[in-house]
Parts: C-alpha cells; structure tokens; sequence
C-alpha cells in the first residue's frame, strides 16, 4: 500500500492524527513545532519547519517553509522557498558555525555572536507565491501581494503589490486604492465558511466583494 519507508509511514500517520483537517502528502514532512490551519494542502515532498500555515493555504511540491508565519487562503508554488536564513557579512567569516551553535550542518567552534539572522518572516493573508521565488528571512509581505516565478524577495511588500525580479522590485498594484483598502479593511479570510461560498459570487467584482466582507464582518460572521 506505501512504498515509502517505515519511519515515512510513521511520521505520516501521526501528521494524520494531529492535523486530521489537512491534507498531507506522505513525502511532506511538518515539524512538531509546526501548526496548520483547518484544509491547508501540503503537497508531495514539501517542508514546513517552526512555522505556522492559516486555514485553507496550500504549500506546493518541494516548496520549504521555515520560520515563517504564513497567513491563510496563501497560494505557495511548487519549490518556493520561505523564510531563508542569512550569514553576516561583516564577520571574518559567513560560516555559522563561528558564531552560532543553533546552525543546522555546521560545525560549532564553541563561540556564540550576538548575530541576529534568523528573523521569523510574515506571510499575510491571500498571497500568491510564484515557483521557485524565495522569501528571506525576516521579511513581511502584506496580504493580497503577488510574488512573480523566479523572484528573490528581499525587502517588505506592500499589501496587494506584484514584485517580481531578483532582487524583487514592485511591479504595480493588483487593483486601485478603494479596493485594495476595501479588501484590506473585510478582512474576508477571517469570515466563516458558510459566508465565504455567497461572496464567491461576486469574486469577479473585487470592490463588491470587498465591500459585501465588510458587511458580513460588522454582523459578526468571523470565524
């Protein structure tokens, strides 16, 4: 029935018991100190460490998260990378092993620095990471951003900013000012399911939907 191994099968089975509302690819691997939101997808050899995924986001094949928040209703592409740690570069060296004891694959030379190079990044809520863009550690990228294929995110971006590029660079915004700050302002990804499924008809209409959020968010429909 499994052709992995039996240490795959174990780590399968209590990913399983403990995440019974996700769906988890066998060759997924989620940390114990990871947390999952209720539907989120974590595809075929992906990898989410230290880290949290909202409600109904999906981690593509082969894509790592670590360190990270990411937000719900988030759209991660196949081999995406997210939350990479960095190296000073204004040390002798750039190997950790000189200055951290945390560093996975380093050999430690028994000094610890003060470097602080593993920031937890933020993910915000309806993102879409492109394949193969990566995220560096520490950064935030505001809900409703597009992350191009290809790109390296190494500074902020702005709610409902397209970058792209490496490094990535803002391409434009997604809508106008009204409705990126209806979107923004519905915080629709926080609402229950049952009143997602009525503003899903109005999915082309982005300032409707946003503004119908609100409405839905005023009467209390939050999860």
């Amino acid at each position: 029935m499994f052709n992995g191994s039996i240490g795959q099968l174990v780590r399968y089975v209590y990913l399983r018991r403990k995440f019974p509302s996700s769906r988890i690819a066998m060759s997924a691997r989620v940390s114990r100190d990871s947390s999952l939101g209720n539907g989120v997808r974590v595809l075929t050899r992906a990898k989410v460490g230290c880290s949290s995924v909202g409600r109904f986001s999906y981690i593509g094949a082969m894509s790592e998260i670590a360190l990270s928040d990411v937000g719900a209703f988030c759209s991660v592409g196949p081999r995406v990378l997210v939350g990479l740690g960095g190296h000073p570069t204004s040390y002798a060296t750039t190997y950790p092993g000189f200055y951290s004891s945390s560093a996975s694959g380093a050999k430690f030379f028994g000094h610890e620095a003060t470097y602080e190079g593993n920031e937890k990044t933020v993910i915000g809520a309806d993102v879409w990471l492109g394949a193969r863009s990566s995220v560096l550690g520490g950064v935030r990228v505001g809900c409703g951003a597009v992350i191009a294929a290809g790109a390296v995110v190494t500074k902020d971006v702005l709610p409902y900013q397209i970058v792209g590029g490496v490094p990535a660079k803002p391409i434009r915004r997604r809508f106008d000012d009204n409705v990126c700050d209806a979107l923004m302002d519905s915080k629709w990804w926080t609402l229950d399911e049952s009143v997602l499924r009525e503003l899903a008809k109005l999915v082309d209409s982005p300032l409707e939907f946003g503004l119908a959020a609100i409405r839905a968010l005023d009467t209390g429909s939050s999860k």
